[in-house]
């Protein structure tokens, strides 16, 4: 044998190559996954369903505004043309039977006996 020099180390022998095992995933953790996943699946489909419920609530309400728009709209005109003044003469003259004073007289004021108007009423 020969004799080594002082201070010289020789070289560590090599190891042979192992296969690298990679991590182990337990099926602990794969089931949490799934739920959660499933969870998450779950929320997104009820948000979607609850957003186009919405949206068609918001649709319907929609039309029912435009609607009550409309019969205010015609409401609105009857009011405009039955108040007008040609329409309340025409009713006062011919319903109601009242009359024009002549221009420059005066209207008069009748007072009624109560008495009388309860005869004249039961007759």
């Amino acid at each position: 044998m020969r004799r080594q020099e002082q201070g010289v180390s020789r070289p560590a022998p090599l190891r042979a190559n192992r296969k690298i095992t990679g991590r182990r995933v337990s099926i602990f953790n794969v089931i949490v996954l799934l739920f959660v996943a499933g969870i998450a699946i779950v929320l997104y489909v009820n948000n979607i369903l609850a957003v186009n419920q919405l949206a068609y609530e918001v649709n319907r309400l929609q039309i029912r505004v435009d609607s009550l728009t409309n019969v205010n709209t015609i409401l609105l005109a009857q009011v405009n043309r039955k108040s007008g003044l040609e329409q309340i003469g025409r009713i006062a003259t011919q319903e109601l039977r009242l009359q024009y004073l002549p221009p420059g007289e005066q209207p008069v004021l009748l007072e009624l006996d109560p008495e009388k108007l309860k005869r004249l009423s039961e007759e």
